[in-house]
């Protein structure tokens, strides 16, 4: 890949990779940036609406402030949902907070842009608002290209300049795979005037970032957007037996920079939360770590959470800005979603082998951070999950209408399909297994 020519080395966790000579950062310093504050956007799921918390000034050391050298910056999630025997789940084709009318997709359901066909082999990540920014001057266009072999880009913005597999081309009975899509890019664009957003949407944090504005395919913005669904599975799993703790094992060969475990609650105790750095995991390594840690109240947790995963952002090689607004995009999903979940910092050769890159202009620096977001299924959410089954079979509840009906289902939000799917694996063959599979396979596909 041309990309692999300029990029001299993956940028790791612990810091700059040794015998580099790629062009670094100087070494002058600046104070790192206070988060935006970003307002909550009312969504479904059960989103533990609280005002957004303003991170304070950062204790550890400063952002550096890079030089006018030609460098491409990257970050986006990957989510997925795991069974308490670590399967990921299929059923990740469900949208959790719309985008912008304005972004394209492959098609169009029940109002929202997504792909056009989810096979019936499933999907088993969802890539989430990756977003690519350069930094620095070039005056001639720069094309990129990203691969997605084992997935399909659902959305995107600006225009792409061509992609692939072509739209009304998928197969229901084949996996999401062959995705990739190609932008050509202008820098520094005259008359730039990309589309009015919500300040407080989705959308908006994104554009707090001090990157070259561009122009691709006649549509402006400060950055390329793109997101997809795949048939794939990552190195790391996640296990609960029921006894209280939670293994997170790295079955990769390479290390995995940091993570931590996250565990947000609403009850009629108020809303309260919890997070644990696990470090980094080693290849072949696992972590245990208490399912049901010690709690405190929401408006702390969420400024440690803010505060550490920026933190490990910003140690991964993106800049400060770039770091909160990737915090402040996801703020939203990852500390105000009741739930239990790992994020963790996707080693660099993982990223380039599912999403490879390609730029025909020679960058100074590339830095791809994406963070791997596991939301675990419990041994006692699944028994939750069945005894609402059972009740509701009782009560001559169908499938199709006890996701949006019965309460311990509803506040599934949009992990519902996989969540079910998870509560019937292992059953024997019966009634509540097919009542389950029933009930996960009505959901709508929303994204």
């Amino acid at each position: 890949m041309i990309t692999r020519l300029f990029t001299l080395c993956a940028v790791a966790l612990v810091g700059a990779c040794a015998g580099s000579t790629e062009s670094g950062p100087s070494t002058e310093t600046a104070p790192l940036l206070e988060a935006p504050g970003v307002a909550v956007p009312a969504t479904w799921g059960g989103h533990i609406e609280q005002p957004m918390v303003r991170a304070p000034r950062l204790a550890f050391p400063t952002a550096p402030v890079f030089k006018e050298t030609l460098e491409l910056h990257e970050w986006g999630t990957f989510t997925s949902v795991q069974s308490p025997a670590g399967d990921d789940m299929l059923g990740l084709h469900h949208e959790e907070e719309p985008l912008p009318g304005f972004v394209h997709g492959r098609g169009t359901c029940w109002g929202a842009k997504c792909v056009e066909l989810v096979p019936d082999v499933g999907v088993t990540q969802k890539m989430e608002t990756p977003v690519i920014y350069f930094h620095g001057r070039h005056d001639a266009p720069i094309t990129v290209t990203v691969g997605f072999p084992q997935g399909v880009i659902s959305q995107w913005y600006p225009n792409a300049a061509s992609f692939l597999p072509a739209i009304g081309s998928l197969d229901a009975t084949q996996p999401m795979s062959g995705g990739s899509m190609t932008w050509t890019v202008e820098l520094d664009p005259e008359g730039y005037s990309p589309p009015e957003v919500d300040p407080n949407g989705i959308w908006a944090p994104s554009r707090n970032v001090d990157s070259r504005p561009l122009r691709a395919g006649g549509e402006d913005e400060g950055f390329i957007f793109y997101r997809g669904l795949g048939s794939f599975s990552l190195p790391i799993r996640t296990q609960s037996d029921g006894s209280g703790m939670a293994q997170v094992t790295n079955g990769g060969d390479e290390a995995v920079p940091a993570a931590f475990l996250l565990r947000v609650t609403a009850d009629d105790n108020g809303s309260r939360g919890a997070i644990e750095a696990l470090g980094g995991i080693e290849a072949g390594q696992s972590k245990r770590a208490t399912e049901t840690p010690a709690l405190v109240s929401f408006e702390t947790f969420l400024e440690q959470a803010r505060v550490m995963i920026h933190a490990a952002l910003v140690k991964s090689g993106l800049r400060a800005d770039e770091s909160w607004a990737m915090v402040d995009t996801w703020t939203v999903s990852y500390f105000h979603t009741p739930g239990l979940r790992v994020l963790y910092v996707v080693p660099r050769t993982w990223t380039d082998a599912i999403l490879p890159l390609e730029v025909d202009v020679p960058m100074d620096r590339i830095v791809r951070t994406l963070v791997g977001r596991i939301e675990l299924t419990t041994a006692t959410e699944v028994a939750t999950i069945r005894d609402a089954a059972r009740e509701s079979m009782e009560a001559g509840v169908y499938p199709s209408q006890a996701s949006y009906s019965v309460p311990a289902l509803q506040l599934l939000g949009r992990h519902a399909e996989p969540k079910l799917r998870a509560a019937a694996q292992g059953l024997p063959a019966g009634e509540l297994q097919a009542w389950l599979l029933a009930c996960a396979e009505s959901m709508v596909p929303e994204g």
